[in-house]
């Protein structure tokens, strides 16, 4: 049964899905990185911007970094050894993503009448053409969105050859900062970031302990020592 809510249930609060997420994300420039130019346009103020937290009522939430695509090139000044070495495009930090869990909040109770519109049709060969064509779009792309359907054990997620090779999925590789003589990450850091975030945090610790430049270096986070 598919339920639309009309209006909002407490004015001046948003909604959001027990079962969803809480998403603030942009796509403009990505965020937590240092920024050189603006596509072909210099950058004047600020050069370094990102949404660190996220709060209701005063209170924080435990959030998670949300990502987009973004390419460094238009960003930041790279060499053309880096442009034809590094990927076009990156997965970069764009926001932070929130759990409906931590928002959910049961001190107020709200009592509210559901009612439900019904429409009946009464000629017979429209009700079956226009039930089939229901059937056909919509119901079809409900069941195929549904709960049950991208369930791990659904028959779509399962193999169906036995000869048929195991799904392999691209993850990009991560970038850490580390200390150059144990590859060990540098505390408070860190050590799954992007290629330009960890450039960054690495210009700034550069910039706060000068005499440390070659002490520190980004690697592939696999290259890491525990």
């Amino acid at each position: 049964m598919l339920v639309t809510l009309s209006g909002a249930i407490v004015p001046g609060k948003l909604l959001v899905n027990p079962l969803g997420a809480l998403q603030v994300s942009q796509r403009l420039v990505p965020l937590a990185i240092k920024l050189d130019r603006f596509y072909s346009a210099g950058v004047e103020g600020e050069t370094l911007l990102d949404v660190t937290a996220l709060q209701t009522d005063g209170t924080p939430m435990a959030t998670d970094r949300a990502e987009e695509q973004f390419a460094r090139a238009q960003f930041q000044n790279i060499s053309n050894a880096d442009k034809l070495s590094k990927p076009s495009f990156e997965e970069m930090k764009s926001g932070l993503r929130a759990s409906a869990g931590a928002l959910l909040k049961v001190s107020q109770a709200i009592t509210r009448v559901v009612t439900y519109e019904q429409t009946i049709r009464d000629k017979t060969k429209r009700c079956r053409w226009r039930f089939g064509e229901l059937f056909e779009f919509d119901l079809l792309n409900m069941w195929n969105s549904s709960p049950a359907a991208l369930s791990p054990l659904a028959t779509q997620k399962k193999q169906f050859s036995p000869l048929a090779p195991t799904p392999v999925k691209v993850v990009q590789e991560g970038y850490a900062v580390v200390r150059t003589d144990t590859l060990k990450n540098v505390d408070g850091i860190a050590s799954n970031l992007s290629y330009a975030e960890a450039s960054t945090r690495l210009d700034q610790l550069i910039a706060e302990q000068p005499e440390l430049a070659s002490a520190f270096s980004v690697v592939p986070s696999s290259e890491m020592q525990d």
